[in-house]
This record gives structure tokens, C-alpha cells and sequence, in this order.
């Protein structure tokens, strides 16, 4: 949340420091309950700052069938494709509850054009997501599955381990099914991967709660290159 925060008390100082008694920069919490949607695909206005709570991304097809596109923790922003296109390109749903802090897109760009500093914060939020995205399709066109299996669970430990949370120890919030669509694999594929990482003894899996217990082999998992992974 630090960079949102930022930027809000950017807004905050300016305000204060004007004669105007308009607000610069409309914020507001919104609770939401597991399985609700935080924003649909098409809707526009607002970026969104998780506050507490794990959330998905996803574009449903015209079969309804689900391509999940993302998964985010507090700290995390979603939504910032509706600062560009003027709407969001898929849905938020909540995979438990939660609270997200919504930002008007109006008045936020109306502020980053006339304050510096607010630009500049700004930048540097739509710099790291497009940062996360080229990551994350870098990841999925180049790699063989079981590295995408082992590098999505390594991108976890790090958010969590960034928040203050254990790196090794933590609780998967969405299903395998979800990991499957979010990876472009099979929930067969995802659930032998996870089998065999668990039979080498690289982790352990009680119902959502995993364990890394060797972290150093998985990253050498996702050093490995070809078309075959071998696990040690």
C-alpha cells in the first residue's frame, strides 16, 4: 500500500495547501465477501489498492468458461488497465473476504497532471505493474510446466515473505483448478506436478497449506532450460 499512500498524501498536501475545500483525490474502503466481484470487465472509474483479503483476475469467454489472469495480496493494484483504456479488461473476484480501497481514475490523473510529484508516484506505480506483467508472460511463454507450477509457488513465498509473512509456510487461497487456468495448464498437470514435487521431498502440501522445504532446488528448477526439467 505504500505507493497508494503515497500518492494520497501527495493529493493530501496539496489540498491543504490550496484554497480550494473540494476533495483532490476521492478514495473510499470497500469490505467485500468471498465470491463477490470487487469490479467487472467493461466497468470503469476507479483503480483498486488490496487492503486485506487474497483477489483474482479473470475474463470470462462466451461459454462463461474462466481464464484467471491474476492473483493479489494486500499491497497489491488492480485495475490500473482502466487508467489507460478508460475500462477494466477483466473481473476482481474475492477468494476470501477482504477490503480494497477504491481510487476515482478522474481525479487521479487529474492530479498527476498538475502536480509533479503525484506524476512521479504515479509513473512509478504503472511502472511496476507493467514490470509484474512482462515478468509473468516472459514466464509462461518461455517455460516448461513444472517450472511454471514451481515459479508461481516461489512468487508467493516472495510476497508473502515481503509482507512480513513466512516464506516457507503459507496458505494457497485459490483452488487448483484456478492455478491450473492462471498457469495454461491442466488441473491433472498442476495436481501431478505438485505430487512429484512432494514425493522429492522439495515440499509438502496439507490440504492448502504448503510447505517450501527446499527452496534452493526449486529455484534451481526454474534455472534449468530445454524442453525437459529434471527434478533432483
Amino acid at each position: 500500500m505504500r505507493d497508494i499512500c503515497l500518492l494520497a498524501n501527495v493529493a493530501q498536501q496539496r489540498q491543504e495547501s490550496s484554497d480550494t475545500t473540494q476533495p483532490v483525490l476521492n478514495m473510499r474502503t470497500i469490505s467485500i465477501r468471498r465470491g463477490d466481484r470487487l469490479f467487472s470487465q467493461g466497468q470503469s472509474g476507479a483503480i483498486y489498492a488490496v487492503r486485506l483479503g487474497f483477489f483474482k483476475t479473470r475474463i470470462l469467454n462466451a461459454h462463461l468458461r474462466e481464464q484467471v489472469t491474476g492473483f493479489y495480496m494486500p499491497g497489491a493494484l488492480m485495475g490500473a488497465d482502466a487508467l489507460a483504456l478508460g475500462q477494466h479488461g477483466d473481473d476482481a473476484v474475492a477468494l476470501e473476504d477482504g477490503e480494497a480501497c477504491e481510487i476515482s481514475c478522474n481525479t487521479l490523473v487529474g492530479q498527476a497532471q498538475k502536480n509533479g510529484d503525484a506524476r512521479q508516484q504515479l509513473q512509478r506505480i504503472l511502472g511496476q505493474e507493467i514490470s509484474r506483467l512482462h515478468h509473468t508472460t516472459q514466464r509462461l511463454r518461455d517455460t516448461v510446466a513444472v517450472q511454471r507450477v514451481v515459479g508461481l509457488l516461489l512468487d508467493l513465498s516472495d510476497a508473502f515473505a515481503l509482507r512480513g509473512y513466512s516464506a516457507r509456510s503459507f496458505l494457497l487461497r485459490m483452488t487448483r483448478n484456478e492455478m491450473a487456468s492462471y498457469l495454461g495448464l491442466s488441473i491433472e498437470t498442476v495436481s501431478r506436478i505438485l505430487s512429484r514435487l512432494q514425493n522429492h521431498g522439495l515440499l509438502q502440501i496439507q490440504g492448502k497449506l504448503v510447505n517450501l522445504t527446499d527452496t534452493k532446488a526449486l529455484h534451481g528448477i526454474l534455472e534449468q532450460t530445454g524442453n525437459t526439467v529434471e527434478l533432483e
